[in-house]
């Protein structure tokens, strides 16, 4: 699957991938499948059927103008949501690994099928979010093996958070606090801002995941505006665009799970998730000042589980990738 979006008018897109729907902040009883890993006999795996082969990695490929100095690609990825738990984690654990599992088994070969692609065409793989689906020692083993030594760049997905799911805890800072350290000593870059550069395009990483941003990230988002050059902003949670919202509400139904949403177009969703995802004047303040900035230039992002894309700005669109756990990718080239 390849599109090239020369033009940014105002339009959504869907892909053909991704059937498998994952609830974002919930639980499924699914049937457990797995045996030991090749490479770390600590660490279950999904088994998969040698009966059925895997369909390709479906890469939307999307050209975007930014003013860099140079063209180079960028292998977008998002949700892979490793499922893996040993005994090291309790049966609680365990057991949620096992009921998780058969819908995202296969994240792991994608991953590393986007890895692959990413070194064969000389893109740097930037993963949005949700690359494990609950903390387990397990998982951070997983994230440490792929991505140690490898071009890559990060920010943090809600998942990357979670010990378990529908806890009684509301998900906030303090939730959060939790497991940040642990999931953070095992990640590639800081997970609460991070900034690189890419020839002369500065990638601004900022964790969104629980519908928040902070004073403290928007201060150092001003510094990285004083370096003058085009930004391109990674984070989990999609901002608000119109379009974007319609896409994301049909699709969920309860909520749209997009960060900085009006008020107003909150109406409808369900109380948890409405008490959940309203943003404060913080965040609304930050999300209204990215919508201004003129170099910010693109957006990418997930969390939706949905191929999509719209404008946020004058300047910007954002780029959502859809599942990678269900095979999909999308590989952006800047020019």
């Amino acid at each position: 699957m390849e599109r090239i979006l020369g033009s940014l008018d105002r339009r959504t897109f869907l892909s053909a991938g991704g059937a498998f729907a994952l609830s974002l902040g919930g639980f499924s009883a699914l049937g457990a499948d797995a045996q030991a890993s090749s490479f770390s006999p600590e660490r279950p795996v999904a088994r998969l059927d040698p009966r059925r082969a895997l369909k390709p990695l479906a890469v939307n490929r999307v050209t975007v103008k930014v003013g860099a100095a140079k063209p180079f690609k960028v292998m977008h990825v998002s949700d892979t949501h490793f499922t893996f738990c040993d005994a090291r984690d309790d049966s609680r654990k365990q057991k949620l690994a096992a009921s998780r599992i058969k819908g995202m088994r296969r994240g792991e070969h994608y991953l590393d099928e986007a890895f692959r692609l990413a070194a064969d065409e000389g893109a740097v793989l930037m993963h949005t979010g949700d690359l494990i689906d609950f903390t387990s020692k397990a998982n951070y083993d997983a994230v440490v093996e792929h991505f140690a030594g490898r071009d890559s760049f990060v920010c943090a997905g809600n998942h990357e958070f979670v010990p378990y799911f529908w806890e009684t805890d509301k998900e906030d800072a303090a939730y959060k606090a939790k497991s940040y350290a642990a999931t953070q000593a095992n990640f590639p870059n800081d997970l609460t801002f991070a900034a690189r550069v890419v020839n002369g395009v500065n990638f601004v990483a900022i964790d969104d995941v629980f519908y928040y941003t902070t004073e403290r990230q928007a201060e150092l988002f001003e510094r990285e505006v004083a370096k003058g050059l085009p930004i391109v902003l990674l984070c989990h949670v999609p901002l608000y665009s119109p379009e974007l919202f319609k896409v994301a509400f049909k699709k969920w139904r309860t909520a749209a799970y997009l960060c900085g949403v009006p008020d107003g177009m909150m109406s409808r969703y369900k109380k948890r998730q409405l008490e959940q995802q309203r943003a404060d004047k913080t965040t609304m303040d930050f999300v209204s000042r990215l919508r201004s900035e003129p170099l910010l230039k693109a957006i990418l992002c997930g969390h939706i589980h949905t191929t999509a894309f719209d404008r946020f700005s004058p300047t910007a669109c954002s780029y959502v990738a859809g599942a990678n756990y269900a095979g999909e990718a999308q590989m952006v080239t800047f020019t």
